[in-house]
């Protein structure tokens, strides 16, 4: 029963239980700071026996477990007191998040209201967690190992759950409780505008200062729509001197209307610095595929 499960567990870990799942033929049970491994033995009295030594890791969001690609993932917390993102390898927990997107989640207010949840999109499994009190939703992708912040508007993305239903991946809206179809080919958020944003690393010049005199982005061209928004789709570029702290003007090119695939979006004359950072930015309703940049040193 849960009533002795529970008491076992209590007995062998002092941490408080926080949530239980099935995983592999084990029944996992995470606490606050450690995690637990228990197989069904068929004992009369009790059927589980614990698999090994408790984890030093624990959950620091109940909600924030989900299955991933064959393993387990969550926001993770030890003694050593700051979260991070781990995804169970075996009966190892290893770092999946990076420095920076750790600075970011321990400089939120509170995190044991995150939920997280996981799906698979053109064969990249993704996990989605959503920090409900600092407005804020992050996406990893295990694939390329890669982080993105996500928004609806100016907060938090709007897909709280996520579930596969008839081959297709649905999620539901935190804010009103409809379900939408995820597709990697819808461009808006059930009609709002979604703006795709990439800053880049700094270019470190060093002592001296250096001239660039064109910037250019590999894309796929001539995405563009056959009336309205998006029938003459943009990019814009800005440009920092100064670290990321301010930034240039905005500079508009196309993407290529419907057709001009060997549309290039460059931008000339961009001056001279020391420290150079770009932002990218597209929103209109179509498709975007970033290849690759390049710089021209004057």
């Amino acid at each position: 029963t849960w009533d002795a499960l529970d008491y076992a567990t209590a007995e062998s870990n002092p941490d408080n239980l926080v949530r239980a799942i099935a995983d592999h033929g084990e029944l996992i049970l995470l606490g606050e700071m450690t995690t637990e491994f228990w197989t069904n033995t068929g004992g009369l009295d009790f059927p589980y026996t614990r698999s090994g030594a408790a984890i030093e890791w624990g959950l620091a969001a109940r909600w924030s477990l989900a299955k991933f690609d064959n393993s387990l993932i969550w926001l993770a917390k030890n003694r050593m007191g700051e979260v991070q993102v781990v995804r169970l390898n075996g009966y190892t927990p290893q770092r999946v998040s990076t420095f920076d997107i750790e600075t970011i989640f321990n400089s939120y207010g509170g995190v044991s209201d995150a939920t997280g949840f996981s799906y698979l999109l053109n064969g990249h499994p993704f996990y989605q967690i959503n920090f409900t009190s600092a407005n804020a939703s992050w996406l990893y992708d295990g694939a390329s190992n890669c982080w993105s912040e996500l928004k609806s508007g100016a907060g938090r993305h709007r897909a709280e759950r996520a579930a596969n239903y008839l081959n297709r991946t649905v999620v539901c809206d935190y804010a009103n409780g409809n379900i939408y179809n995820l597709d990697s080919d819808a461009y808006t958020d059930n009609g709002d505008m979604i703006v795709s944003e990439l800053v880049t690393k700094h270019v470190f010049a060093g002592l001296e200062r250096y001239s660039i005199s064109e910037l250019q982005v590999d894309l796929e061209a001539g995405v563009g729509l056959a009336t309205g928004q998006g029938s003459d789709p943009q990019i814009m570029l800005q440009v920092s001197k100064d670290g990321g702290h301010t930034w240039g003007a905005e500079r508009w090119v196309s993407m290529g209307k419907i057709g001009q695939y060997t549309r290039r979006a460059y931008w000339p004359r961009l001056g001279q610095a020391r420290n150079w950072t770009f932002r990218l930015r597209i929103s209109d309703p179509v498709k975007r595929v970033l290849l690759g940049a390049y710089v021209n040193g004057g």
